[in-house]
């Protein structure tokens, strides 16, 4: 132990140079701080004046200009030139009066070519006049500023020539202020540095400060000859044995003579103060600091020495998982070798924690991230500030029916595939910020925390395309669908976990409504409490009467005659208003209730058609069915019993299906089909196109009728791929001996390009927007279709047909 004393004493021998340095740092500190102090104190006593100067100039040119203005509209006066060759005219004085109140002049005054006045004026003015007659005909001839003496006080004289009816000049207008001590006074309370005023008998006179205001400096101090600068040009200047900062400035814009001028000074030591006297009080508080901080090193250095043994032995102990005891160190060379020692044990901890985090934060099948370290990375971009301050979103991607492929191709191969899906979806990562989790067997997450609502639709998009193309496996092509649920953040109030959760329900909403992404909103979430209030009032809807029917109609294309309509629901609810259907349907599904308005819906339209059949109108009308309507097996029944009770017939209604509404358990849903088929209803798939159904299992199904979805009808008429989609979709449909009905008909072009396809029928704004059920009878006695022959094709969809 004797042997490590140099070593363990090597703390407390730097003290005494350590205090030596920071004594030396301090003083170097002190000189860089005063010379900075000095620097900053004059640059601001500069832009002070510099405004200052700003201030008087806005104050004192406005008025020279006014003066200017008013000058030259006086001279132009037709009346004013005879005036002033001594011809009386009543309206001269009104005239000078009008001059006097709109310049802001004292007095106003014409002069004839000699000099002389020819309006009246106080005998001050006249006696300044013919006292000033020289320097009054030296610039009779030019528009301009000057001052001249009248007793103790400077006057500032605005010049204009009147020119003569006859040719040359007439004479001059005069305008006058005396510039007195109440209008210095006017403009010593716009600056905040102080204002001096300096006079002179003559424009090349030496200057002299006006009365005793402090502070005092000598006449030599001030300009001489040159006068006040028309620019700023600060300049040091002593005044009562203290280096000031001035600028001179002219107190009459423009002047020719300059008899009278202002000095802005600052004393920048006046600025100084504080920052002298913080540093006054800042250099105390350093000093015991820098006195405590070497006490406490000097403390510490005890402690270490007691304790630098200990800790060697404890190192190499740990790193050999036995508790031998080291040998007190016998060099000064011990002291490298513990920082080795401590080196090594660091790396062992982190290759421990490597292990850790990998099994505990990582996917083991992708090398991804797991669910848990996914809500651990929002925790800290929360505490960041990162999720509060920016728009960020979480996109939840989904591949469907994994379970078939693993069945077909086997948990290996399934476990490959999985990690060429995580590898195409990490590619798409554009930013460091940005993360992809593996979140569940066959779902993946990304974590975008600078991006935008659109934004995030568009990377939930480019996900879903960049797994539509197939993979290679084995030289064998395998085909992926996928599904995303989008949820959007800032809110304090959620974590991880919370997002992920509204990821899900957005997801489980696009599956029910047969979309290939939505993003979150609170009507998808019956647990939500805004949800859960309106599910309560959707529920007393049907007994308070408050739905509504609306009727879309359907046309034959051929003939242009109505030849249905389909029903849609609407909630007029006593105190949201007019609430539409993706508002409530959504959570309606979710919770079961979607079951009860489907009832209603029908009941209505068997109404509403024995209404129609009254007025003459015999046509079938549309009701959309979901998917827990079809898993429902007393559904035959249930519908007979509301056709029966209304006094219609099941043939007039159409019962609309999605083709994928009958995938979740397609023997069940046959059955049901089936069932309902005999009873006599008509059945109609809707949105084909949109969903996942084959062609193989389509033409087995008891339908009547297929719906092309609106997403390939309105763009047929610009969109060549999609006119052949519909063409292909008729013929197919057509062939299997299915009517087919276009939704979406939008333009007379459509109109045309479909009825030339050989659609049957079609639905969409040019024919009508959804009308309330009331008013369809009115509405279709008064229809006429729209005339399109005039319409015409090119070429390429001209010979699609």
């Amino acid at each position: 132990m004797s042997a490590m004393k140099p070593i363990l004493r090597m703390p407390e021998r730097l003290t005494l140079p350590w205090l030596l340095l920071a004594a030396g740092a301090l003083f170097v500190s002190m000189l860089i701080t005063k010379d900075h102090i000095e620097q900053v104190t004059s640059a601001q006593a500069r832009q002070q004046l510099t405004a200052d100067r700003q201030t008087l100039e806005r104050a004192l040119v406005p008025q020279a200009q006014r003066a200017q203005a008013v000058a030259q509209w006086l001279a132009n006066k037709p009346l004013i030139g005879d005036m002033a060759q001594r011809t009386e005219a009543p309206e001269t004085q009104a005239w000078l009066d009008e001059a006097v109140k709109t310049s802001g002049m004292h007095w106003a005054a014409l002069l004839d070519a000699q000099g002389d006045p020819q309006t009246s004026v106080t005998e001050e003015v006249r006696t300044a006049l013919r006292q000033n007659k020289a320097a009054l005909r030296a610039h009779h001839s030019t528009s301009t500023a000057i001052s001249i003496r009248q007793g103790q006080d400077t006057v500032w004289l605005w010049l204009h020539p009147i020119e003569s009816t006859v040719g040359g000049l007439a004479g001059q207008v005069v305008l006058g202020q005396t510039l007195n001590a109440s209008w210095r006074g006017s403009l010593s309370g716009l600056t905040r540095s102080q204002l001096i005023f300096l006079e002179r008998d003559r424009p090349d006179g030496p200057w002299v400060q006006q009365g005793r205001s402090k502070p005092q400096a000598a006449a030599s101090a001030w300009p001489s000859q040159e006068g006040p600068s028309q620019q700023a040009n600060i300049r040091p200047l002593t005044l009562e044995g203290h280096k000031w900062l001035a600028d001179v400035i002219p107190m009459v814009p423009n002047d020719a003579y300059n008899l009278e001028g202002m000095a802005l000074v600052m004393d920048p030591s006046a600025l100084r103060a504080p920052w002298l006297g913080l540093v006054g009080m800042v250099l105390p508080v350093l000093i015991t600091a820098f006195s405590l901080g070497i006490a406490w090193s000097a403390w510490q250095g005890l402690r270490l020495r007691r304790g630098l043994v200990s800790l060697m032995r404890w190192a190499r102990a740990s790193m050999e998982s036995n508790s031998v005891v080291v040998p007190a160190a016998k060099t000064i060379l011990e002291l490298q070798g513990l920082a080795n020692d401590l080196e090594a044990l660091r790396r062992h901890q982190k290759t421990l924690e490597a292990e850790i985090r990998q099994t505990a934060f990582l996917d083991p099948l992708t090398l991804l991230p797991n669910r848990e370290q996914f809500c651990t990375r929002f925790k800290h971009l929360q505490k960041s500030g990162g999720a509060k301050e920016r728009c960020g979103a979480v996109i939840l991607v989904d591949i469907q029916r994994f379970k078939h492929i693993n069945e077909v191709l086997g948990h290996q191969n399934g476990d490959r595939l999985l990690r060429l899906v995580a590898q195409r979806l990490n590619d798409l990562l554009t930013d460091k910020h940005e993360a992809l989790a593996r979140v569940g067997g066959n779902r993946y997450v990304f974590h975008l925390p600078q991006v935008s609502a659109s934004g995030a639709v568009k990377r939930a998009q480019a996900a879903l395309a960049v797994l539509d193309t197939p993979f290679e496996l084995d030289d064998q092509s395998i085909d992926l669908s996928a599904q995303a649920g989008v949820s959007l953040y800032p809110d304090n109030r959620m974590d991880g976990h919370e997002l992920l959760t509204r990821a899900e329900v957005a997801l489980y909403a696009a599956r029910h409504q047969h979309q290939p992404w939505l993003s979150y909103s609170p009507t998808m979430d019956a647990s939500d409490p805004a949800s859960l209030t309106l599910l309560s009032d959707l529920k007393l809807a049907i007994s308070r009467n408050e739905l509504r029917l609306f009727i879309q109609p359907k046309v034959d294309l051929i003939t242009g005659e109505v030849t249905g309509g389909e029903a849609l629901m609407r909630w007029k609810h006593p105190t949201r208003g007019m609430v539409p259907p993706d508002r409530f349907i959504p959570f309606a599904e979710q919770s079961g209730f979607v079951k009860q308005l489907s009832m209603w819906a029908v009941e209505e339209c068997a109404r509403v058609w024995l209404t129609l059949q009254l007025g003459g109108l015999d046509i079938p009308l549309s009701v959309n069915l979901s998917t827990r309507d079809l898993i429902d097996k007393d559904l035959p029944g249930k519908l007979r019993e509301v056709v029966e009770r209304q006094g219609a017939l099941p043939q007039a209604l159409v019962l609309e299906i999605t083709e994928s509404a009958t995938m979740d358990d397609p023997e069940s849903a046959h059955r049901t089909l089936t069932e309902l088929h005999d009873m006599g209803f008509k059945l109609s798939i809707d949105d084909f196109g949109t969903g996942y159904s084959s062609l193989a299992y389509l033409k087995n199904l008891p339908v009547d009728e297929l719906k092309i979805d609106r997403s390939f009808v309105m763009n047929m008429e610009t969109d060549l791929s999609d006119a052949k989609i519909v063409r292909s979709t008729i013929d197919l449909a057509h062939n299997l001996g299915l009517k087919v009905v276009a939704e979406g008909l939008e333009s007379p072009k459509a109109w045309k390009l479909l009825a030339g396809l050989h659609c049957d029928q079609a639905q969409g704004y040019l024919v009508s927007r959804p009308i309330p059920a009331e008013d369809f009878l009115i509405w279709a006695r008064s229809w006429r279709a729209p005339s399109v022959s005039e319409e015409h094709l090119t070429t390429a969809f001209a010979d699609i047909l």
